[in-house]
């Protein structure tokens, strides 16, 4: 006994990946302006989003730095710091280690 296909209009779930494609060269021939426009977008979309991953980047950077360079200040001014020292500058934002490290000039020791 041989499988029941299912179709609709004559069209079969093999036979999708075909008219797919078909469609696609159909249209691009029908619509050369929106194809054009879309590949506009998606490079401009793909320029975007490097630039957006570029300055998360930077911006992760600095942190990094000011939290590294507020830990070289505190251990040169107090010594070893204690653990819930390090994890307050772990979970500070640049603008508080910044802070911190204007406050760490005029501390005394």
């Amino acid at each position: 006994m041989q499988a029941h296909k299912k179709t609709v209009d004559g069209v079969t779930p093999r036979s999708l990946p075909e008219i797919s494609s078909s469609l696609h060269v159909n249209n691009h021939k029908r619509y050369p302006q929106e194809e054009s426009k879309m590949a506009g977008l998606a490079e401009r979309l793909r320029s975007e989003g490097m630039q957006q991953g570029m300055q998360q980047g930077m911006q992760q950077g600095m942190q990094r730095e000011a939290r590294n360079m507020l830990h070289k200040l505190m251990v040169l001014k107090f010594g070893e710091l204690p653990e819930w020292a390090n994890q307050k500058t772990q979970n500070a934002s640049t603008a508080q280690l910044e802070a911190w490290m204007e406050q760490l000039l005029t501390a005394a020791a």
